[in-house]
């Protein structure tokens, strides 16, 4: 069996995104933490399996913690720990500042821009909320109204519908071995 940690984490990917083995993942994404225990990407996704397949918010919310320690300016992870924090722990306070962290990080990420949003709009802040959809609409519309309509299915009895999910990167190798690239799978 491989010990590389970029051959891990990518079956990792492939186990819960293609097989929908979440159990497999998990157990890859800790074997890529025995070799790295470090790995922001493997400590987010793994939280996202704690949070979003085992209910274990407070492991989560562990791992998310850990995450940041490893990569404070981490924009995925820093809208996971609000995510958490609105839909699972629901402290709404909390929440808010780490959907402002997320904006300052991103303030052009459409993700963090709509999570915002929905955020705002469950709170009753309608004009915050479209003033966040429309800034969102104009740098990806598609991609924004998907997540808008991710939010009002939200409203419903339906699943946490506004977390960033894993990261659907593949880690590969540099040439040199020094240091790891994402490309977008």
């Amino acid at each position: 069996e491989p010990d590389d940690e970029s051959t891990l984490y990518n079956y990792a990917i492939f186990l819960e995104e293609v097989r929908g083995d979440i159990d497999g993942a998990e157990n890859m994404y800790r074997r890529v933490l025995q070799i790295e225990p470090t790995d922001s990407d493997a400590l987010n996704n793994l939280a996202l399996i704690l949070q979003n397949s085992r209910s274990d918010y407070i492991g989560a919310k562990a791992l998310f913690e850990q995450a940041l320690s490893a990569c404070p300016e981490d924009l995925s992870t820093v809208n996971n720990m609000a995510v958490l924090y609105e839909d699972c722990l629901a402290q709404p306070e909390e929440a808010e500042k780490w959907y402002k962290r997320a904006l300052q990080l991103g303030p052009n990420d459409v993700t963090t821009l709509c999570n915002y949003g929905g955020f705002l709009n469950n709170l009753g802040d309608k004009a915050g909320a479209e003033a966040l959809f429309n800034k969102a609409r104009s740098i990806d519309n598609l991609m924004a109204n998907r997540l808008i309509e991710a939010q009002e299915s939200k409203e419903g009895d339906l699943p946490i519908a506004n977390t960033t999910g894993p990261r659907k990167m593949i880690k590969v190798p540099s040439s040199t071995g020094e240091s790891t690239t994402y490309i977008p799978s």
